[in-house]
């Protein structure tokens, strides 16, 4: 479209022939580096988890070099629309062991890599447990409890139904973002992948996704998969001391059910490598993911 530079915010007009304007109902659209801004979509009609008076203020911060947010209490989605998109759409669930997103790596780098493929994603803000306002005692707090998830159950669960309210979000407003039947999936990371497997088998068969991708993530309990279980991809490393043992109960639940599963164990990589360009084995994932995609008909054929 001739008038849009990229690497700025500019303002495209609605061009003769663009029906994709038109599908989402504007006629302006702020465009930066080939991605349509969106402002976040609410869910749950914009209902906060806790009341007023005993909520932590969402907060913004790092941790480990990469952006987090913390305390999410208004679950949403924040729309990453290519300017060609191709009608394949993927909520993106970010991991942070139910007390952050790591919004950021397995966030919003993952919603541009997608883009770039003609893939419109939707990064999800679900529900986390508090954690303390002041960053230093988060981060003290966070180091000493070694990952310890047990005490927070309630909030695992919040996170799994706003992973199924986002798929029946999606699949409400699929016409507007003209996504295609049969081609909304999910992709999580770590305690994302949980949300997503859980979301997918829980979930009745309407906001099912239609495919699923879970890196270096697995439920903790043995799952149950049905004959109506979506394609399954699954990518972690063999040195990730943290899910690498439950990764394989994941793939044979799968294949117990004879549904489509593909699994990737790479050598190296340990936990939490996102979209990092890392030189270890695991940074082959997005490629593989790509390349499975295309072959399971999720994306067009090159």
């Amino acid at each position: 479209m001739k008038g849009i530079a990229k690497g700025r915010p500019t303002v495209g007009m609605q061009a003769a022939g663009s029906s994709f304007f038109h599908s989402i109902r504007a006629e302006r659209r702020v465009i930066v580096n080939d991605r349509i801004l969106e402002k976040p979509i609410p869910l749950l009609g914009g209902r906060r988890s806790r009341p007023e008076a005993d909520m932590p203020k969402e907060r913004r911060g790092s941790l480990w070099g990469s952006r987090i947010i913390r305390n999410v209490s208004m679950p949403s989605l924040l729309p990453y629309v290519p300017r060609k998109p191709n009608g394949t759409a993927v909520i993106v669930v970010p991991g942070g062991v139910f007390q952050f997103l790591a919004i950021q790596k397995e966030g919003t780098e993952v919603a541009e890599w997608l883009n770039a493929l003609g893939i419109t994603a939707f990064v999800l803000k679900y529900r986390l447990a508090p954690t303390p306002a002041d960053d230093a005692e988060f981060r003290a707090a966070f180091e000493a409890s070694n990952f310890d998830i047990r005490g927070i159950a309630g909030y695992i669960r919040q996170a799994v139904e706003d992973g199924i309210e986002s798929l029946r979000a999606v699949r409400r407003i699929s016409r507007r973002y003209r996504i295609r039947k049969g081609r909304i999936g999910m992709i999580g990371f770590s305690a994302g992948a949980l949300i997503a497997v859980n979301g997918a088998l829980k979930s009745a068969p309407k906001p099912r996704p239609d495919f699923l991708a879970a890196i270096y993530g697995a439920p903790i309990r043995a799952v149950k998969a049905t004959k109506q279980a979506p394609p399954l991809f699954m990518a972690f490393a063999d040195d990730d001391a943290l899910v690498a043992d439950n990764c394989p109960a994941l793939y044979q639940a799968w294949k117990k059910a004879g549904r489509p599963v593909e699994i990737h164990a790479y050598a190296k990589g340990g936990h939490g490598f996102g979209m990092a360009k890392q030189k270890q084995p695991s940074s082959q994932w997005p490629a593989s993911f790509e390349i499975w995609l295309r072959g399971g008909g999720f994306l067009p054929q090159k």
